[in-house]
């Protein structure tokens, strides 16, 4: 499969809002630790901060439109927080440190969010 110039442009954009949310996450989730919170509660807190950075970010500069829904954004935003509710217990099960645990989900969980940003959630809508 190739990408096309505008999805290039896209995935560039959507890196850089990614690291903007992802900065906002790390603040959080740092916070969350220093207040003593358990590391699965502090990462499912500073997420749900960073979803509003996303969201924002990607209808304004990214994509520029609204998503099909709040609903679809919603249902994305919801399935990255499972992975990192799922992914944080399972990743510290096997050894990893807490923050070693949030970065390999810093990595995975964006790349299937770009995937369903653009084929799913920001799709332009097909004319009836």
């Amino acid at each position: 499969m190739r990408l096309s110039a505008d999805d290039a442009v896209r995935l560039g954009r959507f890196g850089v809002v990614g690291l903007l949310a992802t900065a906002v996450h790390a603040g959080g989730f740092a916070l969350g630790l220093r207040l003593g919170l358990m590391p699965t509660l502090a990462t499912l807190l500073a997420f749900g901060v960073a979803v509003w950075v996303t969201y924002w970010g990607q209808r304004l500069w990214v994509f520029g439109r609204r998503p099909r829904s709040l609903w679809h954004f919603g249902a994305a935003a919801i399935l990255g927080a499972v992975l990192h509710a799922v992914g944080m217990p399972a990743l510290l099960a096997v050894g990893l440190t807490p923050w070693g645990a949030w970065l390999a989900l810093t990595v995975l969980v964006p790349l299937a969010s770009f995937l369903l940003a653009r084929w799913w959630v920001f799709m332009p809508t097909l004319p009836s």
